[in-house]
Order: C-alpha cells, then sequence, then structure tokens
C-alpha cells in the first residue's frame, strides 16, 4: 500500500487511546504516556484557531470501556473520522506537531512487520474475523449513544457497535491470540456509495489484508472498491499517514 504524509489521527481513535491506553500502547511506551500522548493529540486535532470550540469531547473522567457512558459532547462522524473540511490543514499541521517524532517516523515503520500467512493462520483469522461479525450487531453511535461518533470495544451478552468499534475488536481479539500489534493498522476508506468506513489491515508476506464487516470475505485492499484515506502507520498506535 502507497503510504504518504503523516497525518491527524481521529479523535473518536484518540478519545478511545485516553480511555483505554493499553489498547493503544506501543513498545517501550508507558500507560501513562500513552494517555498523555492521546489527550494531547485529540485536543490538537479537534481544536482550531477558526472554530474554538467545536462539537468535541467534553470527557466524563474515569468512563471505561463498556460502561456505556460516552462523552456528553463528541464530534460528528466526519470529524471523529478526520474527514471534516474545517480539519485540514491547521488541524492536521497542530495534530502533528503534538506528537514528538512523529513525521520522521512515518514512512520508515512502513512494511517493516509482515506475518508469513501459513493455512493455519489464515483460518485463524478468518474465524476470528467471522465470528465478530455475526456476534457483534450493527448499531449507529447515534443509535446506542446518543452521540454522533464513539469508539469502543463492544461487550456484553448481545454486544453493538459500527464499523470502527467492529475493528477495535477484531484487533483486541488477534493481539489476545498471539499476533503482533505491529502487523495490525486501523485505515478509514470511503465505500462506493460514499460513506465513511473503517477496516483493519492485517500485514502479511502475501500483501495487507483486510477485514471488514461488510463482508465475511478477507481481501488483499487492493482488489476492494474502497478509495482509501489514511491508516495507521504501521508499528504506531497514535501516529498516521495519509494513503497514495
Amino acid at each position: 500500500m502507497p503510504v504518504g504524509a503523516p497525518t491527524a489521527a481521529p479523535a473518536g481513535f484518540l478519545d478511545f487511546c485516553n480511555r483505554n491506553p493499553r489498547d493503544c500502547q506501543e513498545p517501550a511506551i508507558s500507560v501513562d504516556d500513552t494517555r498523555e500522548q492521546a489527550q494531547r493529540l485529540f485536543w490538537a486535532s479537534v481544536f482550531t484557531d477558526a472554530d474554538p470550540e467545536p462539537a468535541a469531547v467534553t470527557r466524563r473522567s474515569g468512563a471505561a470501556r463498556g460502561s456505556n457512558r460516552p462523552p456528553a459532547r463528541i464530534a460528528e462522524h466526519a470529524i471523529a473520522m478526520g474527514r471534516s473540511a474545517s480539519a485540514a490543514p491547521d488541524r492536521e499541521s497542530k495534530a502533528l506537531d503534538a506528537h514528538p517524532g512523529f513525521a520522521a517516523d512515518a514512512v520508515k515503520a512502513v512494511g517493516r512487520a509482515a506475518l508469513f500467512l501459513s493455512p493455519i493462520d489464515l483460518a485463524r483469522i478468518d474465524e476470528i474475523n467471522r465470528g465478530l461479525n455475526r456476534s457483534i450487531r450493527q448499531s449507529s453511535d447515534r443509535r446506542q449513544y446518543r452521540v454522533g461518533d464513539y469508539w469502543t470495544i463492544p461487550e456484553g451478552r448481545a454486544p453493538r457497535g459500527d464499523c470502527e468499534d467492529y475493528v477495535l475488536a477484531k484487533r483486541s481479539a488477534l493481539v489476545a491470540a498471539g499476533y503482533s500489534p505491529t502487523l495490525l493498522s486501523i485505515a478509514l476508506v470511503i465505500t462506493p456509495w460514499g460513506e465513511d468506513h473503517a477496516v483493519l489491515l492485517v500485514s502479511t508476506t502475501d500483501g495487507e489484508l483486510v477485514l471488514d464487516n461488510l463482508t465475511p470475505r478477507i481481501e488483499r485492499w487492493d482488489r476492494t472498491d474502497y478509495r482509501w484515506l489514511k491508516r495507521q502507520t504501521p508499528g504506531h498506535a497514535l501516529a498516521w499517514s495519509a494513503i497514495g
């Protein structure tokens, strides 16, 4: 996948990392430093000089995964997905400035880790992908939380979520199954019908594979009909890069 310049991470993802820093922790970075970095990047991504008080997250302290207690106010979906027209270029610049060493590392990290895709690994990844597609019921954040966008890992007896939540659940399940987080990247795309969407990429020796809640099939990224926007820079949870 062609990876371009560093770009700001989605605000919804950064809010998730602030609430659940262990899920976004990088090697050699402490939980506290991960939370602090996520907070700094979050506020850099949602506030601009032209828009001093956007409809952004006002977090409730201590809100934990599975609590079903989303922030009181949150950015609308396009902002949280990182596509707001007001976000560029000023918001992008501030978000990048908030991540020390971010730009220098972004492109160099691409392609470092790749899974040798054995039939056993493919079957295991396919089982996790299909299982979570079946077990999580599709539900919008507006309907479930009464907010525009809220990233979380669905839990409970009847888990519900939207595309970002499927992605986070699959990432968590793959890490629990023994796959390195450095193999996994969240990516944002536009569907053929024009909607924002999130998928999970798995880096393999056969190319980057797409785990998608819209289909049970696992395909290479370049065999999909999506328009690719941005992704986590491989090896960096909080560093993101444009695609193309």
